[in-house]
């Protein structure tokens, strides 16, 4: 059984690029870029592409939906699986959209 679920959702998962399903790098940036950080995965990618630190969130946020979308089609078979997936991202959010040190009140979301 542990082998179908390591073979099944496991391994397919890890294919999605385990960075880029936690969105802190986009979550964290307007704190980040309000102080001045430059030393983030926003500004560095910026940097090393050529391109605006808007279009490297665009595109790291982009990416992070395109693997979270992918994540849930993986773990579908798997009922368990998805919804402990489910909420944990919706808590992962959540808490920064709720802690003040990231400032995320401050900005429109929608």
């Amino acid at each position: 059984q542990l082998w179908k679920v390591r073979t099944r959702i496991i391994s397919p998962l890890l294919c999605c690029r385990p960075h880029s399903l936690i969105p802190s790098d986009v979550l964290s940036f307007y704190k980040e870029a309000l102080a001045g950080e430059t030393l983030n995965q926003v500004c560095l990618t910026a940097r090393v592409h050529g391109i605006s630190k808007n279009e490297s969130l665009r595109r790291i946020a982009d990416n992070t939906a395109t693997s979270h979308e992918r994540a849930q089609l993986i773990l579908q078979p798997s009922p368990s699986a998805l919804k402990a997936y489910m909420d944990f991202s919706h808590g992962y959010v959540a808490f920064y959209a709720e802690a003040k040190r990231y400032r995320l009140d401050e900005i429109a979301l929608a």
